[in-house]
């Protein structure tokens, strides 16, 4: 989606800016879902193991969906005005050369050091 579009059912949609995805991954076990390769892994910028609600949350839902549809208590926290300032202010921030040297150093030693593979420790999974 780096190119500002997407393609669905063979029809080309641009894509408004800024634009944000938001994804999610099943569990392993369940059907038709597989891990990321390793270099799709950099594309997102959090991951969130959510867990399951505990059984008086659960209750609560199931009570509340028959009264409440939840998506209408949504509301905006921001807007696309707000958002596009942002990341024009966070484009002016100024960076001295030696900690882009710093930075540029630190992300090259990450792919050196034999004591790390792929972004983690070896021997020891990504957490």
């Amino acid at each position: 989606m780096e190119e500002g579009q997407v393609t669905a059912d063979g029809r080309t949609h641009d894509l408004p800016s800024p634009f944000l995805v938001v994804a999610t991954q099943n569990p392993l076990e369940m059907e038709g879902t597989y891990a990321l390769p390793e270099a799709q892994r950099d594309r997102f910028m959090m991951r969130i193991s959510m867990g399951y609600p505990d059984a008086a949350a659960e209750a609560l839902m199931l009570r509340q969906r028959d009264t409440v549809n939840p998506l209408t208590a949504l509301s905006p926290v921001t807007s696309v005005d707000d958002i596009t300032r942002l990341i024009a202010f966070a484009r002016s921030v100024h960076v001295a050369p030696v900690i882009e040297e710093y930075a540029v150093a630190l992300a090259q030693a990450t792919r050196t050091d034999p004591a790390l593979h792929l972004g983690r420790a070896r021997g020891r999974p990504c957490s």
